[in-house]
């Protein structure tokens, strides 16, 4: 009697493709259905079935077209670090497996004028690797915000793999070359996709990541060396010459056009073109652009959200002194306004919170007494009400 369709009992679409595919040998080794589709034993009915199957929950995994409504909302529901452990972990194991899986159930050709399963599944991966490159770059074009914008071009990045898992099923030399370039591609783009989404982690306020590019505006300013570092990440995600980003892309299309895919490799230069608009959109910001006002431009700084505008002072100086960070003419210093003026005369503040303020080292005692009129014994680290000339002095 014909053996069951599972031998074991199937949890997850992958346990489902597995049996289908394992089926005719009721065994789950890849490396024995690999030799069974090898020698022709394989169903081929079942063997494409498991094979879609397989094909649709990698696509899942790894973003790609039209698998890939998750991926956006995640990235950008997710803190910074996670979303960077995702974007690297989940889409290397992923096209890893895919790869490994690919190779070892690829079926020699068929008979003339029967395409194989594994022509028909490289005709598959093209038109979801050409999809998903042009997609992901388009869409990532609109994006306002700087992580739904990378998450767009994770999907890209995930197309242009794609095409060195195309290029590595078909024949030729382009076999040869296309799984060490996958390999390669993920090494850097591993590294960049940790290195920037921890960055913008680090970059964050409040608890909160910068989510539009204008908060970018000025870094280049403020923070010269993560500008710098900023800019390599998206120069090398963009593929501009002399980056890794630049030869892994190289190296996949090198793959593809030796296997005879110039078309796919002729699309993914477009894609790396029009790429090139939105990682350096980011760049403009952070070079070209001056920091918006009333933005913190420095994320070690929690004082510059007490910069307000006031009357002309003499002692602009005391928020150089506290954060390194030159202040102009006309501003002022008012680490707490809420109910303490801080809007207008420094002599209307209130003297509790001058005293608050020398106490947690923003100001010095001489600063609350020239600036604020505020008189404190240094022994005490008390008001002393009879010399302090505050407008609000205490009774």
């Amino acid at each position: 009697p014909p053996p069951p369709l599972f031998f074991f009992k199937p949890k997850t679409p992958y346990d489902i493709s597995l049996g289908l595919v394992g089926s005719e040998m009721c065994i789950r080794d890849s490396q024995e259905i690999a030799k069974s589709i090898a020698g022709g034993e394989a169903d081929r009915s079942l063997l494409l079935a498991g094979m879609a199957l397989t094909v649709v929950g990698m696509g899942f995994k790894v973003g790609a077209f039209p698998f890939h409504s998750w991926l956006p909302d995640a990235y950008e529901a997710a803190p910074s670090v996670a979303t960077g452990f995702m974007s690297v972990t989940v889409k290397s194991a992923a096209i890893a497996v895919l790869l490994r899986f690919l190779l070892l159930a690829a079926e020699p050709a068929g008979e003339a004028g029967t395409a194989s399963v594994t022509e028909i599944l490289s005709s598959v991966l093209s038109l979801l690797a050409i999809a998903t490159m042009l997609f992901g770059n388009l869409v990532a074009l609109m994006q306002n915000s700087v992580k739904r914008m990378l998450a767009y071009s994770a999907i890209g990045h995930t197309g242009y793999l794609l095409v060195g898992i195309v290029a590595a099923l078909g024949p030729g030399p382009g076999s040869e070359l296309a799984p060490n370039a996958v390999i390669f591609y993920l090494l850097p783009y591993t590294l960049m996709s940790i290195a920037v989404f921890t960055l913008l982690g680090y970059m964050g306020r409040d608890g909160e990541d910068r989510e539009r590019f204008e908060d970018y505006r000025g870094l280049s300013t403020s923070h010269p060396l993560l500008a710098v570092c900023l800019l390599i990440i998206l120069v090398s995600f963009a593929g501009i010459p002399p980056t890794a980003g630049f030869w892994a892309k190289l190296y996949i299309f090198r793959a593809a056009i030796a296997g005879g895919h110039n078309w796919l490799a002729i699309t993914g230069i477009l894609a790396s073109i029009v790429s090139l608009y939105f990682y350096l959109r980011l760049v403009v910001n952070i070079y070209m652009r001056p920091a918006e006002e009333g933005l913190d431009a420095d994320p070690d700084s929690n004082l510059a959200s007490g910069l307000v505008i006031s009357a002309p002072s003499d002692q602009e100086q005391i928020y150089t002194r506290a954060s390194g960070i030159p202040v102009p003419k006309g501003t002022l210093l008012s680490h707490r306004t809420a109910g303490g003026g801080g809007y207008g005369d420094p002599k209307s503040r209130e003297p509790e919170l001058v005293l608050d303020d020398v106490l947690d080292e923003f100001i010095s005692i001489d600063d609350a007494r020239e600036i604020y009129g505020v008189v404190i014994d240094p022994k005490t680290m008390e008001i002393n009400p009879e010399e302090t000339t505050n407008n609000r002095k205490p009774v």
